[in-house]
């Protein structure tokens, strides 16, 4: 459902393809008809979907109300692109089909779409969704303001190294040089964001280091309004 313009487009299309299913098309207009989405999941049999906490949100409302049913062919539904509150959850949990695995993924644009994962089991209690673990291709240090590794339950910024950070921002080498750093040989991003690592290495999301906010998944920077 993302323009193409989002780095997640390419998990929705030509990782679809990779793994030998079909890609349902919706019209120029129907991303934005929330009507028209469901419709042609239905339609089309959709198993696999990603979409951001605020359109679920509507998505799960428009369910409810006009009798969608809970979408029984869905496997799979990628949250991601902002923070998931366990009140939302829960209520995916009970919306979609008992068969619909629900993850919790997290990746800024600068490291290729996801590098974290977490299935979402809401049989257990929870206080948070955690952004869970890193993807196999991926590394990451978390750190306090001296640049020190943090301990467990402790508050610090999430670096994130691997094969999928990004080369730089396009003719802003002052913006990159802020955004890359090496660390014992390896090129980290750093993300901006505060993270907490639990007893079971699980990345646990606090917030912004700096103004940065999310509308529907789109970063804004408030300092440039």
């Amino acid at each position: 459902m993302a323009g193409c313009l989002y780095d997640v487009h390419l998990q929705e299309t030509i990782g679809v393809l990779l793994v030998g299913s079909t890609v349902a098309l919706l019209s120029p207009t129907s991303s934005n008809n929330i009507n028209d989405v469901l419709t042609v999941a239905q339609k089309k049999q959709v198993s696999y979907m990603q979409t951001v906490p605020a359109y679920l949100a509507s998505m799960m409302d428009i369910m409810l109300e006009q009798g969608f049913g809970n979408l029984e062919y869905l496997k799979t539904l990628d949250i991601g692109g902002d923070a998931s509150s366990v009140q939302l959850l829960e209520k995916a949990h009970n919306c979609f089909s008992k068969n619909t695995l629900i993850w919790n993924t997290y990746g800024p644009a600068e490291a290729t779409v996801n590098c974290t994962f977490h299935k979402i089991n809401c049989n257990h209690p929870q206080d948070d969704i955690p952004m869970g673990h890193l993807f196999a291709n991926y590394i990451c240090v978390v750190l306090d303001e001296f640049l020190e590794n943090v301990i467990n339950d402790q508050e610090g910024e999430l670096y994130i190294g691997g094969a999928g950070v990004f080369a730089g921002y396009l003719g802003r080498e002052d913006l990159t040089q802020k955004a890359l750093v090496h660390i014992n040989d390896e090129v980290y991003y750093r993300t901006g964001d505060l993270v907490k690592i639990d007893c079971n290495s699980r990345l646990h999301y606090q917030g912004r280091k700096d103004h940065q906010v999310k509308l529907h998944g789109q970063r804004i920077e408030l300092g440039e309004i």
